[in-house]
């Protein structure tokens, strides 16, 4: 008799190290929320895009954006160590070098995506905002997503899906 999917123990396995990672990350964001750098990105948006900014906060055309601890990227860097931290294909040292260098790309794009949102607010309509916030939101995840596959495929050495999933499944 063929196994369920679900009752695999690598698949369980990555299920509790996956939401493990991502609500330890999640928990910490929310609990101790890294004040400083959030300053530090109002502060950055603020002088780049000339608009007024208090601590966290930043005045566009009537309309207050707060950079909340969720506007970090921390949320998104969780769920890219979630994935790479999930299964066992990979060494300890591969999975700190890979979330390092995906603490820089997701960190790097966020500042991008923030950029972008505040700058749609001082020249569009509000719903314009909204939509985009949205859309980045996504788009974002779709990178941590697309980042993981490109690390699988190259440490597995294949752009075959269903290689990297037999590799993936595979009892180490």
């Amino acid at each position: 008799m063929e196994k369920n999917f679900l009752t695999q123990s690598t698949i369980q396995r990555f299920v509790f190290r996956f939401f493990i990672i991502f609500g330890l990350v999640e928990f910490v964001t929310y609990y101790f929320p890294p004040l400083t750098y959030q300053e530090w990105l109002a502060a950055l948006l603020g002088n780049g895009l000339n608009v007024s900014v208090n601590e966290t906060l930043l005045f566009v055309n009537g309309i207050v954006f707060e950079i909340t601890p969720f506007c970090t990227g921390l949320s998104t860097w969780g769920l890219l160590l979630g994935l790479i931290y999930g299964f066992d294909v990979l060494s300890a040292r591969k999975k700190i070098l890979y979330a390092l260098a995906g603490w820089v790309i997701i960190f790097g794009i966020n500042i991008l995506r923030l950029l972008a949102i505040v700058y749609v607010g001082k020249t569009y309509h509000v719903d314009a905002v909204d939509t985009l916030h949205t859309l980045t939101w996504f788009v974002m995840s779709a990178i941590v997503l697309w980042l993981w596959l490109r690390v699988l495929m190259r440490e597995l050495n294949t752009t075959k899906m269903n290689s990297i999933a037999q590799s993936l499944l595979r009892e180490h």
